[in-house]
């Protein structure tokens, strides 16, 4: 989500700032500054009343890019990859893995899975390696025999371990749900936040 300084915008500032060096660029930046960081504050709120997630492993996958006097423009980015189970509460029991993801919906069971530690770099985002796992298998489920190298067996007697996840962030992120009420309060609290800027430099250089 990226805020930007229309023509409007600039025409007003500038003849506010008149005569004051650097005023119209100093307001303009503090203005996209703030509205970025109500914004970022508002899309961790929204995004965590849709998924069953942390704040924290909300906030790893957002970032923001503030203006400068350079660069009149400023963003709120969502980024990675989608989350693994684990970090939306998955539980093991006898019969599989027990998770939530959605906030609005209810706690599914997914049969034979299994929560073990994965491979680093995978981006559990529980702070762990751990993984919630499942196994692809078709036909009747024996029990395990230990007198078996399973690893030493051909390929086609293996049983194929796919790793588990949720949604990325950058999804939710990008539904209408969330972005367009951000959208919206964005385009209502910038003007505002250059009104604000413009009062303060001008009680100052008064």
């Amino acid at each position: 989500m990226n805020i930007e300084v229309s023509d409007s915008d600039m025409f007003k500032v500038e003849v506010a700032m008149t005569g004051i060096k650097n005023g119209a660029k100093r307001v303009l930046t503090q203005a996209i500054n703030k509205t970025v960081k109500t914004m970022a504050t508002q899309t961790r709120v929204r995004i965590g009343n849709e998924l069953n997630l942390k704040a924290a492993r909300i906030s790893k996958d957002l970032s923001t890019r503030k203006a400068t006097f350079g660069s009149l423009s400023g963003a709120v980015v969502a980024k990675g990859k989608p989350v693994g189970l684990v970090s939306f509460g998955a539980t093991q029991n006898k019969k599989g893995v027990r998770v939530k993801v959605k906030r609005s919906g209810g706690t599914k069971l997914l049969k034979h899975a299994f929560i073990a530690k994965g491979l680093r770099g995978q981006n559990p985002g529980d702070g762990t390696n751990n993984h919630a796992f499942w196994r692809e298998y078709k036909g009747t489920r024996k029990a395990l025999n230990p007198n078996i190298n399973y690893w030493a067996l051909p390929n086609n007697y293996r049983l194929p371990v796919k790793t588990l996840y949720g949604p990325r962030i950058e999804d939710i992120f990008a539904s209408d749900k969330v972005l367009k009420p951000i959208e919206t309060q964005a385009a209502y609290i910038f003007p505002l936040n250059i009104d604000k800027g413009i009062a303060d430099i001008l009680r100052r250089f008064g």
